[in-house]
C-alpha cells in the first residue's frame, strides 16, 4: 500500500497499455475524465501547469472543447520553453479542433513561428498562406499588414526578393490604412532589405530612411536601430563610406 497522497504506477508500460486497452471505451473515457478533473482541481495553480497531460487525458474522451483548450495551452507552454517540435505537434492538434477564424489565425501564426525556429520552411509557407486567406475576409488591416510582413520575411529568407518586395508593399498599404506606424516601419524595412538585395540601392536607401522616420514616430527604438544599420549597409554597398 502506498501513502494516501502517493501515486500508483505500472512496473512496465506494456502492462499499462494492456490494462488500458482491455477497458471498454466508455469506462476508459470516464476514468480519463476523472483523472483530468483531479489535475484541474489540484495542479492548475502550479508554476508549470500540466497542460499536455490534461490534453492527453481529454483526448481519450469526447470532450472536444476541453481537448482544444488544453492542446492550445500545452502548445503555447511548449513554445515558451523552446520545445519546438512538441509545440508544433500540440498546436497542430489544437488546429484540428478549431474552427473560429480568429483563433485559427492565432494558432497558425504561432505554429509558423515555431516552424521557423525548426527550419521547417514548407510548413511555414503553408501556414502563412492559410493565415493570409483567413485575414482577408476579416478586413482587419492591422492583421493583414502583419501577415504580409511575415510572408515578406519568409520570401526573403528563401531568396525570392521580388516576391518579398511585393508582399512588403502589400503590408505597407494595409499598415497605412490601419494607421499602424509600427507595422508601417516594419514594411518599409522589408522593402529596403529586398531592394538592397536586388542591387537597387537608391530605392533601398529611400525605404530605409522612411522606415527610420516611421520607427521614431512609433517609438520603436529596436526598429530605429535596424533602420540605421540598413542605411549604413546601403551606403557601404554604394561605396559612400
Amino acid at each position: 500500500d502506498g501513502p494516501p497522497n502517493g501515486e500508483y504506477t505500472f512496473k512496465h508500460i506494456l502492462i499499462r497499455d494492456t490494462v488500458h486497452s482491455s477497458l471498454l471505451k466508455g469506462t476508459r473515457a470516464q476514468l480519463h475524465t476523472a483523472v483530468a478533473h483531479w489535475y484541474e482541481e489540484n495542479a492548475l495553480q502550479d508554476s508549470e501547469p500540466p497542460f499536455a497531460l490534461l490534453a492527453y487525458h481529454y483526448e481519450q474522451t469526447d470532450d472536444h472543447e476541453k481537448q482544444r483548450f488544453y492542446f492550445t495551452q500545452a502548445g503555447q507552454q511548449a513554445a515558451e520553453g523552446y520545445a519546438n517540435e512538441e509545440a508544433s505537434i500540440l498546436i497542430t492538434k489544437a488546429l484540428a479542433l478549431t474552427t473560429d477564424p480568429a483563433e485559427r489565425l492565432r494558432l497558425l501564426l504561432e505554429r509558423e513561428r515555431v516552424c521557423g525556429l525548426m527550419g521547417d520552411r514548407p510548413q511555414q509557407r503553408a501556414d502563412l498562406e492559410e493565415a493570409l486567406q483567413l485575414t482577408k475576409p476579416q478586413q482587419d488591416d492591422g492583421q493583414l499588414a502583419m501577415v504580409h510582413n511575415r510572408l515578406a520575411y519568409w520570401q526573403e529568407s528563401q531568396g525570392d526578393y521580388p516576391a518579398s518586395h511585393a508582399a512588403a508593399e502589400a503590408a505597407l498599404e494595409a499598415a497605412r490604412r490601419a494607421h499602424d506606424t509600427r507595422a508601417e516601419a516594419e514594411s518599409l524595412h522589408r522593402i529596403a532589405s529586398a531592394s538592397w538585395r536586388q542591387g537597387r540601392f537608391p530605392a533601398a536607401l529611400e525605404a530605409a530612411q522612411a522606415a527610420l522616420i516611421a520607427s521614431r514616430a512609433a517609438g520603436d527604438t529596436a526598429r530605429e536601430a535596424t533602420s540605421l544599420t540598413t542605411m549604413g549597409i546601403v551606403h557601404r554597398s554604394r561605396s559612400d563610406l
